[in-house]
């Protein structure tokens, strides 16, 4: 299989906007205190929607100008749900849904014991948000939402063993404000059948009505071989998942640790929790692409890309078409994280962070510049060639926190040009000796393919 190559594919794309999100100084100024960011947003027929730890943002997709910034706090009490514990927020727009079929807006978080739920009509005569929380019996972690043609997934972890508990909402449960969640169906299942962040498969609706299945994605960190999946047919739900691996040779467990530039001693100072599948693999007709963190041949930190062909008819429907590392070539030079992934048209494009050290450049202008920073990979479909452009360079080399680095980053296609891909992610705003002294913030891009 393929291990990835910096030769320039012969598809590239144009970055068409390129504009600064929310920092961790802004997050405390509106709050009080900032934790990790979790990067995350999605985007409609007007605006790119963010929603972070700390805070809530609309931006005119069209200047990248605040339209209207809260607290996260604010914007699920205007959801009509209180609340003071929040963490790990995912954002989707569902296109095709709502009463006017023209998409709904999907906020997800998590709370003590809880899922806050949220949905929003930006096409209707209000785009106010309705919310509306789900109890679980453990401290629920890692939320993973998706959506296909007939359905909406949310999946959890949850309980001492991480097992994976999944919420799967029929779609026309969401033509009502708030979400209709009696109508859910609870699947739940053991780490060692399903996996580490079995994650629900995004996949457009337009073109694809009469999809049978909905699918589901993990890591195999049980017997570590590869990928395990899971497929639950939309007109039987009462025969829950059935389950399958996918054996990936060389395959090792996610890692979590990255480094900086500056850094002599080797030591990694960016800490994330990207374990497993994180962001949602994304389906175009009968491929699925799908990210995880992996260790790279040079011990580095590395995403490892996955197509994975679909065959409903199939007794095993998905097995591995193809699969790649992005990856820096020697010990440390570059560490690749926080990555997400989709295709746009024929083109196939990553949202990730990249740090290194030992002779990375530390000039946010240079291309080789090492600092954590955002970036765009492009992929060639065809061949293992691969190339990194800089969305916005870390500005500093000393970054520290005592907290970890965002676990998520988003891509995302613009409702009216499926050939434009809107990303964030986290970069380092300014480095210094403390914690305190250190600031980081959010970027957004649309990509023009």
């Amino acid at each position: 299989m393929a291990t990835g190559s910096t030769t320039a594919p012969s598809v590239s794309g144009t970055i068409l906007k390129n504009f600064p999100g929310t920092s961790k100084s802004k997050i405390i100024e509106l709050k009080g205190g900032a934790d990790t960011p979790d990067p995350n947003g999605c985007v409609d027929g007007k605006y790119f929607h963010e929603l972070l730890n700390g805070t809530y943002t609309r931006y005119f997709k069209e200047n990248g100008k605040v339209e209207s910034r809260i607290t996260d706090t604010q914007f699920w009490e205007d959801a009509g749900i209180p609340a003071s514990y929040l963490f790990d927020p995912r954002l989707l727009f569902v296109d095709g849904a709502g009463p006017s079929g023209k998409g709904i807006l999907f906020a997800c978080q998590l709370g003590s014991k809880q899922i806050l739920l949220a949905t929003s009509d930006p096409y209707g005569a209000s785009s106010t948000w309705r919310g509306v929380t789900v109890p679980t019996a453990d401290a629920p972690d890692l939320p993973r939402a998706a959506y296909d043609t007939k359905s909406l997934s949310v999946v959890i972890s949850s309980g001492q063993h991480y097992d994976q508990e999944i919420r799967y909402f029929p779609r026309w449960t969401l033509n009502s404000f708030p979400l209709l969640v009696g109508y859910a169906k609870t699947f739940k299942y053991a780490r060692e059948i399903a996996g580490e962040t079995l994650h629900p498969v995004l996949e457009t609706t337009v073109g694809y009505p009469n999809r049978g299945y909905a699918y589901y994605v993990g890591v195999d960190t049980s017997s570590k071989i590869g990928l395990t999946y899971g497929w639950l047919e939309h007109s039987n739900l009462e025969g829950g998942l059935k389950f399958g691996k996918i054996p990936v040779g060389n395959f090792e467990y996610a890692v979590n640790r990255a480094h900086q530039p500056g850094d002599q001693a080797n030591n990694p100072s960016l800490v994330f929790g990207g374990q497993g599948i994180v962001t949602p693999p994304y389906r175009v007709g009968n491929n699925i692409w799908v990210v995880h963190h992996t260790t790279g041949q040079a011990q580095n930190v590395a995403i490892r890309w996955y197509r994975l062909e679909v065959n409903e008819g199939a007794q095993w429907p998905l097995r591995l078409a193809a699969t790649g590392l992005i990856q820096g070539a020697s010990p440390f030079l570059y560490d690749y994280f926080n990555g997400s992934i989709i295709q746009a048209g024929g083109s196939v494009v990553l949202c990730c962070n990249r740090s290194g050290q030992l002779g990375t450049s530390t000039n946010p202008k240079d291309p080789s510049c090492g600092n954590a920073g955002m970036y765009a990979v492009y992929l060639n479909p065809d061949s293992t060639e691969f190339e990194v452009v800089p969305i916005r360079a870390g500005l500093a080399a000393n970054y520290k926190s005592s907290v970890k680095w965002g676990d998520y980053s988003t891509v995302c296609l613009d409702p009216e040009n499926p050939k434009t891909v809107w990303m964030t992610n986290q970069l380092v705003l300014k480095g210094g000796e403390t914690p305190a002294e250190s600031d980081y913030a959010t970027q957004i891009a649309a990509i023009q393919f």
